[in-house]
């Protein structure tokens, strides 16, 4: 896994490190994929993804993440470019919400109402590009003080780990079963509350090819929805939820 400077920087604007493709994890909406940095930072910003998905209005279009260029490079030794280059940042159903165009223009006061709820959830781990002089209403990213060297601060990871306990709101987003964060390997025939979470968490995430009956019980559907997740994803498709698969997912 790889770091590179770009325009003379080596940070993006938030103080995450400028990364290569091979530090980020990829992740499927609307059928189409966005690459986001890696470990504690693919669990929160998966999370997010999530919850404006079901609070603030449907993925319906590419999501916008790491980008190996950008229109924003930053001023040469500044360190104050787009965070698309470090995998930090995410722009969502970016036609709807251009750039320059103050959110009151085209989100709802509700949707706008939401959003400041799920970023109070975040405890500070998030911004919206909307606050920003130069409005950005489709642009969220990890906020400053989520990096340490070149990973996650720990303000971050602790976030990141109430996330995989089920102990932030979700506002509809799949709860885990239990504070572990290993999880076991699921295959035809596996039942119980891990196949449920898995169930929803693919009915949430990925509702363009996922429309399984939550029941915590693998059968044929299920795996037919693993298959297709795997490959999308490019991984081996075998339809046996196993360690690469829930890492593809987000979740550890």
């Amino acid at each position: 896994m790889t770091f590179r400077t770009y325009n003379g920087n080596t940070h993006t604007e938030n103080g995450w490190r400028i990364c290569n493709s091979d530090q980020c994890v990829t992740l499927w909406y609307a059928g189409k994929p966005v690459l986001v940095r890696d470990g504690h930072a693919t669990t929160v910003l998966k999370w997010w993804i999530d919850w404006y998905n079901a609070n603030v209005e449907p993925i319906k279009s590419q999501i916008w993440g790491w980008s190996a260029t950008n229109d924003v490079p930053g001023t040469p030794g500044r360190n104050d470019g787009s965070n698309h280059l470090s995998g930090t940042g995410i722009d969502l159903n970016a036609p709807w919400h251009p750039w320059t165009v103050d959110a009151s223009r085209n989100f709802t006061p509700g949707q706008i109402a939401a959003i400041r709820r799920g970023l109070a959830l975040a405890e500070g781990n998030l911004f919206w590009g909307q606050d920003w002089g130069r409005k950005d209403p489709m642009h969220f990213q990890l906020n400053d003080g989520t990096a340490s060297g070149n990973g996650a601060s720990a303000k971050l990871a602790a976030f990141a780990q109430k996330i995989r306990e089920g102990k932030v709101g979700s506002g509809g987003t799949a709860q885990p079963p239990s504070p572990s964060t290993s999880r076991p390997t699921l295959r035809r025939g596996s039942t119980g509350s891990d196949v449920n979470y898995l169930q929803s968490l693919f009915n949430r995430a990925y509702p363009a090819y996922s429309k399984l009956v939550v029941d915590g019980d693998f059968g044929p559907a299920t795996e037919s929805v693993v298959r297709e997740f795997q490959r999308r994803a490019g991984l081996g498709v075998d339809g046996i939820a196993g360690p690469a698969t829930w890492s593809k997912l987000g979740v550890k």
